[in-house]
């Protein structure tokens, strides 16, 4: 699913992946974890603000109980020392410019394939007269993408809106 909106009640650019149980292992989960039949493991790539990488997995309590509980492994530049005094992404960018270093730019050719795929998404969503959501500045999380997360089943943790 791919979420975007201008105005919302913070600033943020990422790509969240939500690892779904295999099949053949649910009815294992369940008997195993009752409280939690549907434990996921998550996937994050922050773009900004700051760059950062977290991958929240689910573990099981040590010993003979059943709990399970959520657990992050993050990667950003302002916990690690070394990183701290990177330039930010416009003073890299004319650097690399001036020493004509072009793998932060983007050619032709990879512009059009973008396009390409972004014009088929627009294409596919034109005849199915399907609007964008619109709600007030501010507001969290429009009620219509709560309903349609329900309708696929899609679970969220609250945190993470």
């Amino acid at each position: 699913m791919i979420l975007c909106g201008k105005g919302m009640d913070r600033k943020v650019s990422e790509i969240r992946i939500n690892y779904k149980a295999r099949e053949e292992s649910k009815s294992w989960m369940e008997s195993l974890f009752p409280q939690n039949s549907n434990p996921t493991n998550q996937l994050v790539i922050k773009i900004a603000p700051p760059p950062t990488i977290e991958f929240g997995i689910n573990l099981k309590q040590t010993g003979l109980n059943e709990e399970i509980f959520p657990t992050k492994l993050e990667l950003n530049q302002s916990t690690q020392e070394n990183l701290k005094s990177l330039p930010d992404a416009y003073e890299r960018l004319i650097f690399d410019a001036v020493r004509g270093n072009k793998t932060l730019f983007v050619e032709q050719d990879e512009t059009i394939a973008a396009w390409d795929v972004v014009t088929d998404y627009l294409h596919k969503t034109e005849h199915r007269k399907q609007q964008p959501f619109e709600y007030p500045a501010g507001t969290k999380l429009p009620n219509e993408i709560k309903e349609l997360w329900r309708k696929f089943n899609i679970k969220i943790k609250p945190q993470d809106l």
